[in-house]
């Protein structure tokens, strides 16, 4: 098919049967004719060609706005928090929590709308093969960059918020004790990968290049987790949170430098492993003008009994958190295995979102993990009133969203990915969201486990799901494709969440679940309900009616006991809190 249009870089023509859907579109390549004009090969039939301008100097011009104007309002908002927070307020454990959980939360919702940024550039460049070789590459990396971590970056946090006259010491022991572990990694990487190449469906040559630049970086990177982890033993969340927005500039500045570039996947693992060097050279800096002079200045020396101590109180840290990464790791494995590179796409593009809204619970738990740890070792009671307390507002939260990301799926993965992604991402989107009902509560309990020191069940649980994983991939992921990826992600949170509970009940007690949490499913159900039943007529009516019969069921039903609104209460602004103590 000739067009008469002059041929210009930046044109894309998209193919499908005459009569079919935008779905069964496939890009082909645009050929000039006769030196000027526009035109596409296609086999004997009837055929849809659709032609776009889509060149990506435009697509790069508007990332690079975009990023300029979150710099803009992020340094505004380091100019704001100063007239915000002050040093007193750590003196109550309530305000300080929020500190440490709300401060790192913004930062980090933040930090992921220049991620989705870099994301959508990412996968409109690259596509969903290009995309899910990423997602799959990631994801090996992960593993490994666990391995080589060791579970020290939590142990580090608790044993310096338990004792801080140790902080200099468990810093530089630890610190040491991670650059062996990398050293030791590398061979069993390179075996993993001799050995996958070997067997089922190899790796493409540039995944395998971008798996060993992203472990390069990592030598840095593990360093500057052991400072992010003597911070947050501190009680400084804030402080290595805003610096990971720093450096998510300058990871996204470098990874659209890679694409335009054309160094595809191979460079977004080269920008990332450059992203790791100036994280530490900022943590250093930030380090030293802050908390290190303020650290007791006890004798800090390399001590090989700490270093054999530490290794047998981490290893269990260890293999829990790499079990608990090779649960969604090996849904991506094995769907590339069963169902190539484009299934993973797709699978990513929801799992992008569902990823997103895990900064809630993760920088909560991290939170409220030195006031846990130091609540197992002096008052359990007290801990099993801040467990519970915890598990509400999770709930509260993890419940509209799971309602609203359902009903906007389609919207969200055409945003963030593109059409090249629908409706397969907005399919799996949908099933994905609603794992973070029992997930998040499970990255709560995982904490609250480890502070008793029970990181051996965590071991044993989080096999178990790996286990599960394994099989039932298997089993359904051949038949089913994505779709079973993730209701497997959702079976998995919930046996996850089961066994977590086993072990958390001998510690802590029965836990009366309906009666702590059956306020809040209620309302969830009516939100649902009111959801589903506008959405019918108008989705925006929808997004507005939804959340209303929420917040107006939340306070109907009394979730909040009087005992958690006290807890709570220190949270409020002065005058609204001496209104309620009136009351």
């Amino acid at each position: 098919l000739v067009l008469t249009d002059s041929f210009f870089p930046g044109w894309k023509a998209f193919v499908r049967p005459q009569g079919a859907g935008e779905e069964a579109e496939q890009e082909v390549e645009i050929a000039r004719v006769d030196g000027n004009f526009r035109g596409v090969f296609l086999e004997a039939g009837a055929w849809t060609v659709r032609f776009k301008y889509s060149p990506n100097s435009v697509k790069i011009g508007a990332f690079v706005s975009f990023i300029a104007g979150m710099l803009l309002v992020f340094l505004t908002g380091l100019y704001l928090w100063r007239f915000f927070y002050r040093e007193e307020d750590d003196a109550s454990t309530v305000r300080r929590v929020a500190k440490n959980s709300l401060a790192p939360i913004a930062l980090n919702l933040f930090n992921r709308l220049i991620d989705f940024a870099l994301a959508a550039l990412t996968a409109r460049i690259l596509g969903p093969v290009g995309t899910g070789r990423f997602a799959t590459a990631a994801n090996i990396y992960l593993w490994f960059d666990i391995v080589a971590n060791f579970g020290l970056d939590m142990y580090l946090m608790r044993e310096v918020a338990r004792d801080r006259e140790r902080a200099r010491r468990l810093f530089l022991n630890t610190t040491l004790l991670r650059l062996l572990l990398f050293a030791g990694a590398i061979p069993l990487l390179g075996g993993f990968l001799a050995g996958w190449q070997a067997m089922g469906t190899p790796l493409t040559t540039d995944t395998v290049w971008t798996i060993l630049l992203l472990y390069a970086g990592l030598l840095p990177g593990s360093i500057a987790y052991g400072l992010a982890g003597l911070f947050r033993g501190c009680e400084k969340h804030e402080i290595p949170a805003a610096v990971q927005t720093v450096t998510t500039v300058v990871k996204a500045t470098l990874g659209v430098l890679a694409l335009v570039g054309g160094l595809g996947i191979v460079g977004l693992g080269g920008a990332a492993a450059l992203t790791n060097v100036a994280t530490l050279a900022i943590l250093v800096a930030v380090a030293r003008r802050t908390i290190w002079a303020d650290l007791p200045p006890r004798k800090a020396g390399i001590a090989w009994p700490l270093q054999r101590a530490m290794l047998v109180e981490s290893w269990p840290l260890m293999l829990s958190l790499l079990l608990q990464a090779l649960f969604p790791g090996l849904n991506v494995l094995l769907l590339q295995t069963l169902q190539g590179d484009a299934a993973v796409g797709w699978y990513d593009a929801a799992r992008k979102w569902v990823d997103a809204l895990v900064i809630i619970p993760s920088f909560f738990t991290i939170a409220v993990f030195p006031v846990m740890s130091r609540q197992a070792a002096e008052d359990r009671a007290q801990l099993r009133r801040s467990y519970c307390l915890s598990v509400k507002l999770l709930t509260m939260i993890a419940l509209p969203a799971a309602v609203l990301v359902t009903l906007l799926a389609e919207p969200l993965v055409g945003l963030l990915s593109g059409a090249a992604f629908l409706p397969h991402g907005a399919v799996a989107l949908r099933l994905l969201i609603w794992s973070i009902l029992f997930g998040w509560l499970n990255s709560l309990t995982n904490y609250v486990l480890i502070a008793l020191n029970r990181q051996r069940y965590v071991l044993v649980a989080s096999g178990g799901r790996v286990v599960f994983t394994i099989a039932a991939n298997l089993l359904l992921v051949r038949s089913f494709s994505y779709v079973a990826s993730a209701w497997i992600m959702i079976a998995g949170e919930l046996l996850l969440a089961l066994l977590f509970y086993a072990g958390l009940r001998r510690q802590l007690g029965k836990i009366g679940w309906g009666r702590m949490l059956g306020g809040t499913l209620l309302a969830g159900a009516a939100m649902g309900a009111a959801t589903w039943a506008t959405a019918l007529a108008s989705p925006l009516l929808a997004l507005a009616a939804g959340p209303a019969v929420y917040l107006a069921a939340l306070a109907l039903l009394r979730v909040l006991t009087p005992e958690e609104q006290a807890m709570l209460a220190p949270l409020l602004p002065a005058p609204l809190r001496r209104t309620k103590t009136k009351a």
